[in-house]
């Protein structure tokens, strides 16, 4: 989803307690001043670890201190970050993009296919953060949000709820936004009105079904309803569900289903 709005005034002194490792947030649903741009600077002083480049794009990437990585009888599609850890760490191969370490393992795992190395390298040429904030705060008309691409603040930003998601969903997620963020930098479809925030939608949905297209392509095919929720829980059952049922969409049924998700939105907000 990308969103013209401002955050709350919570969200934004949370997003700066993570550019400065101060935490305190204040509680309010009035939009304040939105913090300064992320700057070539921020980098060098926020991060506690660059992340370097995957040594190969054929396996999936887990970070030491996840204990996940130990679980070697893991299916692909179940590694998630266990720890949830949320200092901010930088990227070798993408200068100028931070996430919160939580997120890191997602931001490789979209690295190592095609289309999310272009959609990386054009996120961190906009400078931008992702970090998790409270789900009200990206409601916006949209039941449920997930994810959200601010501009004025260079943020995406992933529900709180999900950030413990299996690493290929936050992925998902992330294909979705930094397509916003690419379309976004280039000024396509950027204003507010209602075809436009459709339009928007419908291209970041069809690059969710090229990511997942590339995973089925490298790791095999999707598992059951069944297996996720006994390996993951019925949260992650729900979206991988609909990740499926995504990546067999028709054009015109992922546009009837853009409207039907996103059309109460767009007709409030622009998106």
């Amino acid at each position: 989803m990308h969103s013209s709005s401002v955050l709350t005034r919570c969200s934004v002194a949370l997003f700066v307690a993570l550019l400065v490792q101060f935490t305190a947030c204040t509680s309010s649903a009035e939009a304040d001043t939105a913090p300064p741009p992320p700057t070539k600077h921020a980098t060098a002083l926020a991060v506690s670890e660059t992340i370097l480049a995957p040594a190969s794009d054929q396996s999936l990437f887990c970070l030491p201190d996840n204990p996940g990585c130990a679980k070697i009888t893991q299916p692909w599609w179940a590694l998630r970050n266990e720890n949830q850890p949320r200092d901010l760490v930088g990227f070798a191969f993408a200068p100028g993009l931070i996430s919160e370490r939580r997120f890191a393992e997602a931001v490789v795992l979209l690295y190592q296919v095609p289309e999310g190395r272009d959609l990386i390298t054009q996120a961190a040429a906009q400078h931008i953060h992702v970090i998790g904030v409270a789900a009200s705060d990206l409601a916006d008309g949209v039941a449920d949000p997930v994810a959200a691409y601010f501009p004025a603040q260079h943020l995406v930003a992933i529900a709180e709820p999900n950030a413990s998601l299996s690493i290929v969903i936050l992925a998902d997620f992330l294909s979705h936004e930094f397509r916003h963020v690419a379309d976004f930098a280039a000024g396509v479809d950027t204003d507010d009105s209602y075809p436009a925030c459709i339009d928007r939608e419908v291209r970041a949905r069809q690059t969710e079904q090229r990511y997942l297209a590339d995973l089925v392509v490298r790791f095999g095919k999707w598992p059951s309803p069944g297996r996720v929720g006994d390996q993951l829980g019925q949260t992650d059952q729900s979206f991988f569900a609909s990740l499926r049922y995504l990546a067999a969409d028709s054009p015109a049924q992922l546009y009837r289903d853009t409207v039907d998700d996103y059309g109460l939105g767009c007709s409030q907000h622009g998106g």
